[in-house]
């Protein structure tokens, strides 16, 4: 039941986010548990859960509501099933434990820079980051926090939704 109900409220908010948006932050995330009239909706981090609520938390209420009818409420929460299905085998830190160059509101300037400029180059994103943040990074950098905020590469492979 949670799997069908998840492919209608994927179907409806497909229709409201520009399919890079719905791509790198909707269609990771799965629905977890529908409890009366709330919905729980679970995203693959915390990073992830954080974005959605601040940010999309309007579209998936209005998905809902188109779904299931009613006022019904949403929360967006981390799935402890994949993060722990994610998390890597080994524990020790990349880089000799290198701390990250982007703190979590750089990473959120960077999630939206490529939420309005999904086809922006790692360049053009260094350069907006650099405008925005006052931040000097490496093209490496920037590839690396797009890895942190869990960015898909993938496409639409008809570069439409149908």
């Amino acid at each position: 039941m949670l799997d069908s109900l998840w492919a209608q409220l994927l179907e409806s908010i497909s229709r409201k986010l520009p399919p890079a948006v719905f791509d790198s932050w909707v269609r990771p995330c799965r629905l977890l548990a529908v409890e009366g009239d709330h919905l729980r909706i679970g995203a693959p981090n915390p990073f992830s859960r954080d974005w959605l609520a601040q940010h999309h938390l309007d579209a998936l209420q209005h998905a809902a509501q188109e779904v299931v009818g009613g006022h019904p409420r949403v929360t967006v929460v981390v799935d402890e099933a994949a993060t722990t299905e994610s998390a890597p085998a080994v524990t020790s830190p990349r880089g000799g434990g290198a701390v990250a160059k982007l703190n979590e509101e750089q990473l959120l300037t960077l999630a939206e820079i490529v939420a309005k400029q999904p086809d922006a180059t790692l360049e053009e994103l260094r350069r907006q980051l650099q405008r925005q943040v006052k931040l000097e990074v490496s093209l490496s950098t920037v590839w690396r926090g797009l890895e942190r905020i869990e960015f898909t590469q993938k496409k639409d492979p008809l570069g439409a939704r149908g």
